[in-house]
């Protein structure tokens, strides 16, 4: 789990976790310890988390991006992780969305 702002706040683990209940628990906790603030600048931490070489990668925003940051996203082209995108509540980045779920093997939905 890494989210962002203007910096990734990734879980307080050096590797992948196994999702057992214990862990379940203890990172539910810290994700509820969690505070939206600041800018919308995810590239760090989808860069982060392309380095762990997961299988999936779950991009998920409620704002837009700047025109910058925007451009960045929608060059992601990559072989080791489909990455699914969720955008919720707005649909400003939805266009952007769909073309990095589209790149990355991924599928786009959108939450109201």
């Amino acid at each position: 789990i890494i989210f962002f702002n203007e910096r990734p706040i990734s879980m307080p683990a050096s590797t992948m976790q196994p999702a057992v209940p214990f862990q379940q628990r203890h990172y539910l906790q810290w994700m509820a310890g969690i505070r939206a603030l600041g800018g919308t600048e995810p590239i760090s931490s989808l860069q982060l988390a392309l380095r762990l070489k997961p299988d999936v990668i779950y991009f998920l925003t409620d704002g837009n991006f700047n025109s910058r940051t925007a451009a960045e996203l929608s060059q992601i082209v990559q072989r080791h992780s489909a990455i699914h995108t969720i955008t919720f509540g707005q649909r400003g980045a939805e266009s952007l969305m769909k073309t990095i779920a589209t790149n990355n093997r991924g599928t786009y939905r959108f939450i109201p």
